[in-house]
């Protein structure tokens, strides 16, 4: 009996069709875990939004009261 070649279904192997996977509610312990998909414009966005901010921010942070390491 050979164990290569492509893996058959039997009656004591269950596996999900995939039109149910996107109705799983996704645990961080098992498996399948959900694809991460990285978002390249993200930093700049992200960037624009703190600059925009920069100095709202800065002022509360100018506060009394304020911690200093929390300001520098």
């Amino acid at each position: 009996m050979s164990t290569t070649g492509p893996r058959t279904a039997d009656e004591d192997t269950w596996e999900m069709p995939a039109a149910w996977r996107k109705l799983v509610h996704p645990r961080r312990d098992r498996p399948p875990y959900p694809a991460v998909a990285a978002d390249g414009a993200a930093p700049g966005r992200m960037r624009a939004l703190l600059d925009a901010a920069r100095g709202r921010v800065e002022e509360v942070l100018a506060l009394p009261g304020t911690t200093p390491a929390l300001a520098e």
